[in-house]
């Protein structure tokens, strides 16, 4: 919708747009349209939202007997000045579609320029998909700047204008607010998936005026006045529960970002909120240079002898791309590295405990030291947010996070302290059992194990129990059989229909695909696009999913439907070669339960940054190589910045160990978590674009449907609708399930686990399993997640810089309640704890299990009824997508989930499926 506020264009707009119509249907590098997709003349006028003029009205028909196909040049966004100008094809991809683009989808309406150049400029014009395939990095710098400077026009004229209404008021700050958000959405997501030093540099030169005028909206007086008074109006009953929630929001959020503060608390706040900024930064800086600082050449195969393959072709390539041009897997010589791939290849497979040992140590305390020390920054971190906390009127900075989320530090306290009373116990005989197989294989250190000991042995183990040859099953999970099962397994609990659309949108590259998401009438209710493959040398590693546009009645074409919401999804999936088909892999290290909504992990990014460095062959380790070391769950571009840095500190070989899939499946497991995200922002029916989808979702709360989501992944129905190998059409055996969910246990976390199908109306996921099912990581995936979620809770609620105890002190104690093997009296994980002090989960880090505790709850609905009774699957799922994916931000999430099941939820779920609890027939 134009803004009412916007000029009539001057003439020689429309001179431009006039020759910029004759260039496109005169070019020579054109493309044909398909039959069933033609362009025809409408002739009715339209008032385009760039030029103010009576041109014949340009519409996408198919199969209509009085179409003429004409030409259309591929170089152009499409559609270039209107969302009348529906869309064209992509010439490199030559694919065609039959689909009709609905009139209530969306259209994103930047601001006319004079100067020529901007009006060529691809983030300022009018578009219904994005022009991902013609935003060039010299684009950003005039285009955002012109942007920022139409925003605060309109910004300036709101506050002038405004009226405690709806129309007057929310209605104009959505339109301000979504403009900046798709355009800079866009040019941040290339940053992700097309990065390049050009790119990169555009969007942190202009990323300080954005922040400035973020702070502006935030801080604005007459805004946060008007919210105030619809707050306190007599109207306030009569408005719906999304509004309330938004005007609600609204006040939260301009509070906690100083609007209410005096004017020289106000300049006080900001100037904390930006030397916070600096030293986030800082810190992120230092753990990414003290990780590339260490490098250990190792000449003597002795050294790193029981490393495999690929771990060894990585050590070669890292020391080519070091200057040791001849380095070969074979014969070396090998560099080793701290990156995340090289350190867990140590610490699981290297027989040498020396190695192992130098190798944890250097680790554990990354930016501690010299130049690097990220101490100091800390100390200063947690003072300032200390101070913010206390300008705001608030006791602590713990108070402070908590004011936008669903949890209390109360809840997520007595959260933590549940469950960690709950695995204490077993953790310990983790413990125990790590120490027994040491001995049996023996290990002269096995009475003694410390933390360089227990990732090597717990592999050992692993093998022992349930080890399958990856090789072997990769043949099973082709990534199109895995979406097939994924989008059937959406149909049948959601009652949806996906469908191809390539050719529907422009694309950032080639290989990225483009879907409808269909109602059972077979309307289209979003889009999606999907980038599954890794290109090491433009993409960040990991995976994750974003938004594109939501939902929105304000900003639908026609004023009275609904924009249709655009998310895409990112992986990076091994690309197919020749005819055989990209296969989903395992031995993955796996992070979404910990990321969480949260921050895009780039742990690997040195290994990027040398496989960029050298020419990557065919080669088990180069495929290795391009997934960039497995893969992550990232969503924190919802919230912030996507290119944070998060590092787990000296605990990362616990956790890291604990989230190895092992025999698991790592990558089919992600793809379902983020499409979970991808459906909650697809299926919203909240027509409140503030509140619509992921919007508005309380941060605690956001990974509710991602992690319910990958519990079907173990389902044995849908396992084995997408195990089928991609030559011969043979179905996983049955034996191979069974070790599949046993390692998913192992990973999991729980120790002397019975798990039991329950025969009869009510049964649980797995099938029986009647030996002791070995899980070694108890103590290491439950217990270091709470020893990190206290220690930060404790930092933010408790912790009083500069007085008698240190950060270390506060670290050392929590350890010695959370964990069955201390800490080294040198670690020094905090400083390399980027969650917290680079990151957005600063008195958050409870928030994946608080998620955890939710979705598994939500999943034990569907336990409750019968995971065989497909009728009472049915009915749950369509109960599911009408609370859980329906409702978006638009009501309170414990009212969402009190709907959806009938009670508030319960950790019971959470630690019965982790063992924590006896498995009973109801549950």
């Amino acid at each position: 919708m134009v803004s009412p506020n916007k000029p009539k264009a001057k003439a020689p707009g429309l001179v431009v747009a006039a020759l910029l119509i004759l260039n496109m249907l005169t070019t020579t590098t054109t493309i044909s349209v398909s039959r069933t997709l033609q362009l025809v003349r409408h002739p009715r006028p339209l008032r385009f939202s760039l030029l103010r003029s009576s041109w014949p009205r340009l519409t996408i028909s198919c199969n209509s007997r009085h179409s003429r196909s004409v030409r259309i040049r591929s170089s152009y966004p499409c559609p270039l000045w209107s969302s009348s100008f529906s869309f064209c094809l992509d010439a490199a991809r030559g694919r065609a579609t039959s689909l009709s683009l609905p009139s209530a989808l969306f259209s994103c309406r930047a601001a006319p320029m004079a100067a020529a150049d901007l009006d060529q400029n691809p983030l300022l014009r009018d578009f219904v998909f994005p022009p991902f395939d013609t935003v060039k990095p010299d684009h950003v710098r005039p285009g955002i700047r012109a942007l920022l400077k139409k925003l605060e026009g309109e910004l300036d004229e709101l506050e002038k204008t405004v009226e405690p209404t709806w129309p007057k008021l929310v209605e104009p700050l959505e339109k301000i607010v979504d403009k900046l958000t798709v355009v800079w959405g866009m040019v941040n997501h290339l940053k992700s998936v097309q990065d390049s030093a050009e790119l990169r540099s555009a969007i942190e030169e202009v990323q300080p005026e954005k922040v400035k005028f973020e702070l502006r909206l935030g801080q604005s007086k007459p805004i946060y006045n008007a919210f105030k008074a619809i707050r306190e109006s007599s109207d306030w009953p009569q408005l719906s529960e999304a509004r309330k929630r938004i005007v609600e929001n609204q006040l939260k959020e301009a509070i906690l970002s100083g609007v209410a503060l005096e004017d020289n608390k106000r300049e006080q706040f900001n100037k904390i909120q930006q030397e916070l900024q600096r030293l986030s930064q800082k810190f992120e800086e230092n753990v990414l240079d003290a990780t590339k600082k260490y490098e250990k050449l190792v000449t003597d195969k002795k050294e790193i002898e029981g490393l495999p393959a690929t771990a060894l072709g990585l050590a070669a390539q890292t020391a080519a791309s070091k200057g040791h041009e001849n380095a070969t897997a074979e014969n070396g010589p090998w560099i080793i590295t701290l990156d995340a791939p090289s350190f867990m290849s140590v610490m699981q497979h290297a027989r040498n405990r020396s190695l192992r040992e130098e190798v944890y140590r250097a680790y554990v305390t990354r930016a501690s030291s010299d130049e690097l020390d990220n101490t100091e920054i800390i100390n200063q971190i947690l003072k300032l947010r200390l101070e913010k906390a206390q300008l705001l009127g608030y006791k602590n900075y713990a108070e402070v996070s908590m004011a936008m989320k669903m949890a209390t530090v109360e809840k997520a306290e007595e959260l933590l302290e549940k469950l960690r009373a709950a695995s204490w116990d077993p953790a310990v005989q983790d413990l125990e059992d790590i120490k027994n197989f040491a001995k049996q294989q023996g290990a002269a250190q096995a009475d003694n194990l410390t933390h360089w000991d227990i990732s090597f042995w717990s592999e050992r183990l692993r093998e022992s129990k349930y080890d399958i040859n990856e090789e072997e099953l990769r043949p099973y999970f082709s990534l199109p059989k895995v979406m097939d099962g994924l989008f059937s397994l959406a149909q049948k609990l959601f009652g949806i229909d996906i469908e191809p659309a390539d050719g529907l949108a422009p694309v950032w590259n080639k290989d990225v695909r483009f879907y409808v998401v269909k109602d059972s009438a077979g309307a289209p209710v979003a889009y999606f696009y999907f980038d599954p493959y890794s290109r090491p040398a433009e993409k960040r590693g990991g995976a994750w999913m974003d938004e594109v546009v939501s939902r929105s009645r304000v900003l639908s074409p026609d004023g009275s439907s609904s924009r249709l919401p655009v998310a895409h999804m990112v992986c990076n999936q091994t690309p197919p070669v020749g005819e055989k088909p990209s296969l989903m892999t395992f031995r993955e290290i796996r992070f979404s339960v910990l990321v969480g909504t949260g921050i895009l992990l780039h742990l690997l990014d040195s290994w990027y940054d040398m496989l960029t460095a050298v020419k990557c062959q065919d080669s088990e380790a180069c495929r290795l190589g391009q997934r960039r070391g497995g893969i992550q769950s990232v969503e924190f571009s919802l919230y912030t910045a996507s290119d944070l840095l998060c590092g787990y500190g000296n605990n990362i070989i616990l956790f890291f160990v604990c989230k190895s899939i092992g025999i698991a499946m790592a990558v089919v497991e992600t793809v379902f978590h983020e499409f979970g995200h991808a459906l909650q922002h697809m299926l919203t029916r909240q027509d409140e674009g503030l509140v619509a989808g992921i919007r508005g979702i309380e941060w605690d709360a956001v990974e509710l449907p991602s992690q319910f989501m990958e519990n079907w992944c173990y389902h044995r129905d849908t396992l084995m609708s997408i195990a089928k190998h991609y030559e011969t059409g043979e179905t996983l055996p049955e034996d191979v399930y069974k070790k599949l969910l046993a390692a998913r246990t192992f990973r999991a976390g729980s120790l002397s686990l019975r798990q039991v199908r329950m025969r009869g109306p009510k049964h649980v996921l797995v099938p029986v399993i009647h030996e002791k099912i070995f899980n070694p990581f108890r103590l290491f995936c439950l217990t270091v997640q709470l020893k990190f979620a206290t220690v930060d809770l404790e930092l933010h609620t408790w912790y009083i810089p500069g007085g008698s105890e240190s950060i270390y002190d506060v670290d050392q104690r929590i350890s010695k309640k959370t964990q069955v093997i201390p800490p080294l009296p040198e670690d020094r994980f905090l400083c390399s704890f980027s969650h917290i002090f680079a990151g957005g989960y600063a008195a958050g880090y409870y928030s994946y299990k608080w998620a955890e505790v939710l979705s598994a709850d939500a999943f034990s609905a569907f336990e409750d009824v019968g995971l065989d009774n497909d009728k009472a699957v049915i009915e749950t799922g369509r109960r599911f997508r009408e609370t859980i994916l329906a409702l978006g931000g638009g009501k309170a999430p414990l009212e969402v989930f009190v709907e959806f099941r009938g009670r508030e939820p319960s950790p019971e779920a959470l630690l019965r499926h982790n063992g924590l609890l006896p498995l009973t027939a109801s549950a």
